[in-house]
């Protein structure tokens, strides 16, 4: 009977070895068993496996009781992401199969990169399956395509292209070129551009609004919470690991000069800065809003997560790197009807505005904000912000609200507010903390109707802005900065 037993258990390995060799490693039954009554791990398992998910699978090991497999399988939800790992063990004797997989229900053997991977291990034949080592399957992933092996160059810098030499022309002949251009094609973009001009706001200053122009600069004692780094790092001190406040002694060399060299600056600077781009459009303003975390990209910045594709370096990239946005339909319609919005602001309030340039206060210097304007409603200074939807052309802004065409307006009864949820939300609440203001009146302009919403000074949120964008400038422009400086 024992002789019998024994046969009968050569057979069957034989039997095995030779599915083995020239068969699936795994059998049908065998991922049917594993899945037990539960069909839908075999039915996504599947569908993974036909949607070319399995990118990597070999023998990792081969022992007398088993065979090691593994396997590489992209995220569903993020295919760019790193992908999760599988490992798969199939017995010599009984054929049944167990795995695990480093995604969230992986532990369970059940998941479906788990089922991928033994439908691809039995529509696979076994003599088929690579061997592995034990740098291969992170090689796999790591591999970097042809594309970027190499850094692209300036095909001018090439020495066997001809160089063309530009032609040129004197002053007189150019302005008399450009005159013939614009009067043969008086709809084209540089005809519409040299006759359309920027009206500014009249700048009228009454002595109580240049005191407090004065105050915005000579008086930073209310960001003395802010002037101390609000975050903290984990460091290596004698082979241990202890949590210290961050320090612009954990900057890099190179780092900590960019940032006392290009960022940081005196009371006098600051304000030539804010005399000399008034008209929030010169190339002084623009380079030094390139420097710093500046309202309109602060929400932004507050709010962003890496998430697949979604990186700080793309981030970065377009926020800093890239020339100044050029604007379309909507943005030129908001800079041409901006100085009307101030206008009917300073004729409805009977208030004089002022207009600033770019703000930065020499106590936190990373940060920058360009006001549209200042009021001084009896003697107090409030900050003022202007929106023009292009909508406003044919509607008030109360019907826009109603008909939820304003994303960043809310209704509330009769009163209308600002969405806290909204980018104009953070960026009114650091232009408030930077230029010391309590309240800002927000206005959004209609050629039928606008409307002023009073937004006051946020503190709890000011707090959380400014705690986040710490770490984002110091961890992540700074560093980006100082790499385009050196390019």
């Amino acid at each position: 009977m024992a002789g019998r037993e024994v046969m009968e258990a050569t057979r069957k390995r034989a039997r095995l070895e030779n599915q083995a060799a020239y068969g699936p490693l795994v059998s049908l039954s065998a991922i049917l068993d594993l899945a037990k009554e539960t069909q839908r791990c075999v039915v996504e398992g599947e569908g993974a496996f036909n949607a070319g998910h399995i990118i990597c699978c070999g023998i990792r090991e081969t022992t007398s009781e088993a065979v090691q497999v593994e396997s590489l399988c992209l995220q569903t939800s993020a295919i760019k992401g790193p992908p999760h790992t599988i490992k798969v063990q199939v017995c010599n004797t009984t054929g049944a199969v167990k795995g695990e997989c480093t995604c969230k229900a992986g532990l369970s053997g059940q998941c479906k990169h788990v089922f991928a991977t033994l439908i691809y291990l039995n529509r696979t034949s076994a003599t088929s399956l690579d061997s592995l080592s034990c740098t291969d399957v992170q090689q796999q992933w790591g591999r970097a395509s042809a594309a970027s092996l190499y850094k692209p160059r300036p095909i001018s810098l090439f020495c066997h292209v001809e160089q063309p030499q530009p032609r040129s022309f004197p002053e007189d002949i150019q302005a008399q070129i450009r005159k013939e251009l614009i009067e043969a094609a008086k709809d084209s973009a540089l005809a519409k551009h040299k006759t359309r001009t920027r009206k500014l706001a009249p700048v009228t200053c009454s002595p109580s609004t240049v005191h407090a122009t004065d105050r915005i600069f000579t008086q930073g004692c209310y960001l003395k919470d802010y002037t101390k780094f609000l975050f903290f790092e984990s460091v290596l001190d004698g082979g241990k690991t202890i949590v210290k406040r961050f320090t612009l002694e954990n900057l890099s060399a190179s780092e900590k000069t960019f940032y006392i060299e290009n960022v940081c600056l005196s009371y006098a600077k600051a304000k030539e800065i804010c005399h000399k781009t008034s008209d929030q459009a010169s190339t002084l303003w623009h380079s030094e809003r390139k420097k710093r975390i500046t309202g309109s990209i602060c929400r932004e910045l507050y709010t962003f997560e890496e998430s697949g594709i979604r990186t700080w370096e793309a981030k970065l990239e377009r926020l800093y790197c890239r020339d100044h946005f050029k604007g379309n339909e909507a943005t030129r319609y908001g800079i041409d009807n901006e100085s009307l919005a101030l206008e009917e602001y300073a004729r409805t309030h009977k208030e004089r505005v002022s207009k600033l340039g770019l703000v930065v206060i020499p106590a936190v210097p990373w940060l920058g904000y360009s006001p549209d304007g200042i009021s001084e409603q009896r003697g107090t200074s409030v900050l003022l912000e202007v929106k023009c939807p292009i909508q406003g052309q044919q509607s008030s802004i109360k019907d826009l609200v109603n008909a939820k065409k304003m994303a960043f307006l809310a209704r509330d009864g009769e009163n209308y507010a600002l969405k806290p949820a909204h980018k104009y939300y953070s960026q009114v609440q650091l232009g408030m903390l930077l230029l010391n203001m309590k309240v800002c009146h927000f206005i959004v302009y209609s050629k039928v109707e606008s409307l002023v919403i009073p937004v006051q000074r946020d503190t709890e949120h000011i707090q959380q802005l400014v705690e986040r964008l710490q770490y984002v400038y110091f961890k992540k422009v700074l560093p980006k900065l100082v790499q385009i400086s050196k390019a």
